[in-house]
């Protein structure tokens, strides 16, 4: 591999979608334009099999099945089993030949250090989006106790700091990572996941006509304020519109506990593709993001907010020190305490009935993703790293 260019960039992620914004619609598309050879790789968890290729950038997939512990029979059989598989994984990558693997998931590891295994030339960049060992370790603190939660995120922390130590650099999506990824790595580039300018395009000029639609786009789950807001829907002066992946069991108790809201004062529309997220934001009054006050929340910069302030609607979001800072700086929502639930709906109500309030906050973050939270320059961010960090191979 040295002495020759790095040609081949190969992305490597388990959770997330053939199309997703961050992976390929972004990273993927930018080293591509940047004139590298690209592929992605991620599982089938949402039942995609078949290889294909979209903006010059192979796509293909390997079992979900693969990367978990089958314990159905005899558990050393099932270690057996899953290490001959992740063996098999790792060789279809090696035959793509990659320069490069770009790696998004800390749980695809095992096949990570079973790729590197098999061919020490190929380079590492690991790509850190949640605090993980926090992430992870909070499940174990709901379900199993605080004592398992807290060997769990330890040995996840030692893990990841491996692999952290292995890449030849690291990219972060906050700099909150960036400070705990350089403790291990010298060598750590921020790229954090705004929205590309071509997401600004929409109009927010019938803001003051629209429907008294509110809405949230993301994950559908509790710990992110959807049951405080399904709850209090019918005390808010308008509609609100969920988009995004959820558990069924999750949405079935929705409906079972608050029947009357459900029916009357929510429409939720599932996944959603980037169009219709556009169309369904260029319906919205406000955009919201109560989420609780969850370890990996609070540092974290979410992409729904860009987009609502990219869109021109208003934003209520919870009043954690970045994101109020980040609000307060573009004068363009109000901060809550996503614990009180006096304070959304009344947030939610003073938007939805002051028409003129809501054009001018959503003016002002149009403005700041304009001069600031935009993709271009955290593309130029990651070309960047890798020609500065790979210039040795080049």
């Amino acid at each position: 591999m040295t002495g020759r260019p790095v040609r081949h960039i190969v992305h490597i992620g388990r959770y997330h979608r053939k199309d997703d914004i961050r992976i390929f619609c972004k990273e993927c598309v930018a080293l591509k334009e940047a004139g590298y050879q690209v592929s992605y790789m991620t599982s089938d968890i949402y039942g995609d099999q078949e290889t294909f290729e979209s903006e010059g950038i192979r796509i293909c997939f390997y079992s979900n099945a693969s990367l978990q512990i089958h314990i159905r029979h005899l558990f050393l059989k099932g270690i057996f089993v899953r290490s001959h598989q992740l063996n098999k994984i790792a060789e279809s990558v090696i035959q793509m030949q990659p320069d490069v693997i770009h790696v998004h998931e800390y749980e695809a590891l095992p096949l990570v250090w079973k790729i590197l295994k098999r061919n020490r030339n190929i380079k590492l960049v690991y790509d850190i989006h949640e605090d993980n060992p926090r992430q992870i370790g909070e499940w174990y603190r709901k379900n199993h106790g605080k004592l398992t939660a807290w060997i769990v995120e330890k040995i996840v922390q030692a893990r990841e700091n491996g692999i952290i130590k292995r890449a030849v650099f690291v990219i972060v999506a906050t700099d909150y990572l960036k400070d705990l990824a350089a403790k291990h790595n010298q060598h750590v580039y921020t790229v954090k996941n705004y929205p590309k300018s071509e997401d600004v395009d929409s109009s927010n000029e019938d803001l003051g006509d629209r429907d008294s639609n509110y809405c949230y786009c993301g994950g559908i789950t509790q710990d992110r304020g959807i049951t405080l807001l399904v709850k209090n829907s019918d005390a808010i002066q308008g509609r609100l519109l969920l988009a995004g992946n959820a558990q069924e069991a999750y949405i079935q108790s929705l409906r079972e506990e608050y029947p009357k809201q459900w029916k009357q004062y929510v429409s939720y529309q599932g996944y959603l593709t980037r169009r219709q997220v556009k169309e369904l934001y260029c319906s919205s009054v406000v955009g919201l993001c109560v989420l609780q006050n969850h370890p990996n929340y609070i540092h974290a910069l979410p992409i729904k907010l860009f987009e609502y302030m990219a869109a021109g609607i208003p934003v209520v979001i919870s009043d954690f020190p970045l994101w109020k800072q980040i609000v307060e700086d573009a004068h363009c929502g109000i901060t809550v305490n996503p614990y009180q639930e006096e304070e959304v709906v009344k947030a939610v109500n003073c938007l939805l009935l002051d028409r003129e309030l809501a054009k001018k906050l959503g003016d002002q973050g149009k403005r700041a993703v304009r001069e600031k939270y935009h993709w271009e320059k955290e593309a130029e961010n990651l070309i960047e790293a890798y020609r500065s960090m790979l210039s040795c191979v080049e």
